[in-house]
């Protein structure tokens, strides 16, 4: 629901991120920091637009306390370094967000 919600209902958006994260273009992911409730994670996703040693850095801020489909934290949301990514709303984000989804069922 996290993923759905950062989306804002872009159809697109999450149809283009599970084509990410199938063409196993999400590197690595981890943990970056954990203050509170706040968890900081952070990726590396490969570009999409040419095969190139250059990778995008993707952060998201995951309120725990909040309910599922809300817990992207609205102070630091999400971000990746992409054009799209300005604004919270890539491909790149959601294939992270999908992954993790992914990892939780695996578990």
């Amino acid at each position: 629901m996290d993923s759905i919600n950062v989306s804002a209902g872009y159809v697109r958006l999450v149809r283009e991120g599970e084509e990410v994260l199938n063409a196993r273009l999400v590197i690595s992911v981890g943990i970056k920091q954990k203050e509170g409730n706040i968890l900081h994670i952070q990726a590396l996703v490969l570009r999409t637009s040419g095969i190139t040693t250059h990778l995008y850095l993707v952060e998201i801020w995951i309120d725990l306390k909040r309910e599922y489909g809300q817990r992207v934290s609205k102070e630091k949301s999400a971000e990746c370094e992409c054009k799209a990514g300005e604004s919270a709303k890539c491909k790149h984000v959601i294939a992270v967000m999908l992954g993790e989804v992914r990892l939780c069922w695996l578990r």
